[in-house]
Protein backbone atom coordinates (compact mmCIF):
# COMPACT_ATOMS: atom_id res chain seq x y z
CA UNK A 1 0.00 0.00 0.00
CA UNK A 2 1.22 3.46 -0.83
CA UNK A 3 0.03 6.72 0.67
CA UNK A 4 -0.57 9.86 -1.35
CA UNK A 5 2.72 11.62 -2.03
CA UNK A 6 4.84 8.65 -0.99
CA UNK A 7 7.70 8.02 -3.39
CA UNK A 8 8.48 4.60 -4.81
CA UNK A 9 11.68 3.25 -6.27
CA UNK A 10 11.39 1.23 -9.46
CA UNK A 11 13.85 -1.55 -10.11
CA UNK A 12 14.51 -3.78 -13.07
CA UNK A 13 12.97 -7.23 -12.81
CA UNK A 14 14.02 -9.92 -15.26
CA UNK A 15 11.28 -11.64 -17.16
CA UNK A 16 10.39 -12.71 -20.61
CA UNK A 17 6.74 -13.51 -20.97
CA UNK A 18 4.51 -16.34 -20.03
CA UNK A 19 3.08 -14.75 -16.89
CA UNK A 20 -0.23 -16.05 -15.58
CA UNK A 21 -2.00 -12.86 -14.51
CA UNK A 22 -5.08 -14.69 -13.17
CA UNK A 23 -3.77 -15.52 -9.63
CA UNK A 24 -3.36 -11.81 -8.79
CA UNK A 25 -6.99 -11.12 -9.68
CA UNK A 26 -8.12 -14.27 -7.85
CA UNK A 27 -6.31 -13.13 -4.70
CA UNK A 28 -7.88 -9.68 -4.93
CA UNK A 29 -11.32 -11.31 -5.31
CA UNK A 30 -10.70 -13.15 -2.01
CA UNK A 31 -10.05 -9.86 -0.17
CA UNK A 32 -12.85 -8.26 1.80
CA UNK A 33 -12.51 -4.87 0.09
CA UNK A 34 -12.05 -4.35 -3.62
CA UNK A 35 -9.21 -1.98 -4.53
CA UNK A 36 -9.88 1.45 -5.99
CA UNK A 37 -7.65 0.40 -8.89
CA UNK A 38 -4.81 -1.94 -9.86
CA UNK A 39 -1.62 -0.88 -11.61
CA UNK A 40 0.18 -3.84 -13.18
CA UNK A 41 3.71 -3.51 -14.62
CA UNK A 42 4.26 -6.16 -17.29
CA UNK A 43 5.52 -7.05 -20.75
CA UNK A 44 1.88 -8.11 -21.36
CA UNK A 45 2.83 -11.56 -22.61
CA UNK A 46 0.87 -14.14 -20.70
CA UNK A 47 -2.52 -15.44 -19.67
CA UNK A 48 -5.17 -12.88 -18.75
CA UNK A 49 -8.48 -13.42 -16.97
CA UNK A 50 -11.29 -13.77 -19.51
CA UNK A 51 -13.36 -10.96 -18.03
CA UNK A 52 -12.20 -7.68 -16.50
CA UNK A 53 -12.80 -6.97 -12.81
CA UNK A 54 -15.24 -4.34 -11.53
CA UNK A 55 -12.37 -2.01 -10.53
CA UNK A 56 -10.17 -0.12 -13.03
CA UNK A 57 -6.91 -1.69 -14.18
CA UNK A 58 -3.97 0.21 -15.64
CA UNK A 59 -1.42 -1.96 -17.43
CA UNK A 60 2.02 -0.35 -17.64
CA UNK A 61 3.45 -2.27 -20.58
CA UNK A 62 7.22 -2.52 -20.90
CA UNK A 63 7.39 -4.96 -23.79
CA UNK A 64 5.81 -5.99 -27.08
CA UNK A 65 2.54 -7.44 -25.75
CA UNK A 66 -0.96 -6.00 -25.74
CA UNK A 67 -3.70 -6.25 -23.13
CA UNK A 68 -7.25 -7.47 -23.81
CA UNK A 69 -9.01 -5.00 -21.49
CA UNK A 70 -8.35 -2.12 -19.12
CA UNK A 71 -6.34 1.00 -19.83
CA UNK A 72 -2.71 0.71 -20.87
CA UNK A 73 0.34 2.85 -21.32
CA UNK A 74 3.66 1.86 -22.83
CA UNK A 75 6.94 2.59 -21.06
CA UNK A 76 10.27 2.08 -22.79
Amino acid sequence: RFDKGQSIQLTSVPGGGGTDFRPVFDKIDEATDAPKCLVYFTDAIGRFPETPPAYPVLWVVTGPGTVPWGASTRVD
